[in-house]
């Protein structure tokens, strides 16, 4: 089996900095905004702080494809699999209730990993220290 694997190294010393499986994609990832090589070459990640964030791309962060994804496969293939396999649209409207119940159990943990993320974020740059260049400081 093949996986392809994105490196980012530095061009100077050639270490190894990030690894991902997908080169570019247009989901928030938090994390480290910079990464200082041993050399001392500063790198930009493509990750972006939570302090940084503005209100959108906030809840945007909560609201991705990855939640819509698991709702949909466990709302709607299930019941589509037992109204042909079982009795019809009796065994697809239980299925439906029992995928909703597993899909919420699924976000939730997805949201408490993100959390978590956010968590770590703030750590490492709380709002107080952020600066975002024309808007007033966040509060909670």
């Amino acid at each position: 089996m093949y996986v392809k694997v994105y490196y980012n190294r530095c061009p100077s010393c050639g270490s190894t900095w990030s690894t991902r499986l997908i080169e570019q994609t247009s989901e928030i990832r938090l994390g480290k905004e910079e990464f200082v090589c041993e050399c001392g070459i500063s790198y930009k990640t493509g990750n972006i702080e939570w302090a940084h964030l503005d209100e959108k791309q906030r809840r945007g962060y909560f609201f991705s494809s990855v939640e819509a994804g698991i709702v949909v496969i466990c709302t709607l293939v299930p019941p589509l699999f037992a109204y042909f396999v079982a009795d019809g649209w009796r065994s697809a409207f239980k299925t439906a209730a029992w995928g909703t119940a597993i899909a919420a159990v699924f976000v939730l943990l997805s949201w408490a990993i993100k959390a978590i993320c956010v968590k770590q974020s703030l750590r490492r740059l709380p709002h107080e220290l952020a600066y975002i260049p024309g808007s007033l400081p966040w509060t909670w």
